[in-house]
């Protein structure tokens, strides 16, 4: 029993890992690309698999990375706006867009997960 425990944290902690590898792809990517092509709406992909496998937690987390990766790029890649405000007016309504997304996916697994394991109901 407890081998199981432990294999089941190293495998979320894979997952946590593999996901934010992932996320630095595309901010490398992001920056290969340039100014003129924004690869924000891939993180979605990452902040969905972490907040509908691993809980609302871990896509909170993710999406922090995320918003990092975002500046990041921005500070060292450059942006297309013509102000910083306006840069931090977009990363901020995205950051509102990621944090919707964990939201949802965390209530709609909550729901999943005593759905699955609830003890089923007695026709009596």
């Amino acid at each position: 029993m407890e081998v199981q425990k432990k294999m089941k944290l190293l495998t979320r902690h894979a997952s946590f890992i593999l996901y934010a590898l992932m996320m630095l792809v595309i901010a490398v990517l992001d920056l290969w690309a340039g100014t003129q092509v924004n690869l924000w709406v891939l993180y979605f992909i990452f902040i969905g698999l972490a907040s509908w496998n691993l809980g609302q937690r871990a896509g909170v987390t993710t999406t922090v990375l995320a918003v990092v990766l975002l500046a990041g790029t921005a500070a060292i890649g450059g942006h297309g706006y013509s102000s910083l405000g306006y840069l931090a007016f977009a990363i901020g309504s995205k950051t509102i867009a990621y944090f919707v997304l964990v939201g949802l996916l965390g209530a709609l697994r909550s729901q999943e997960v005593d759905r699955i394991y609830q003890p089923p109901k007695s026709r009596g």
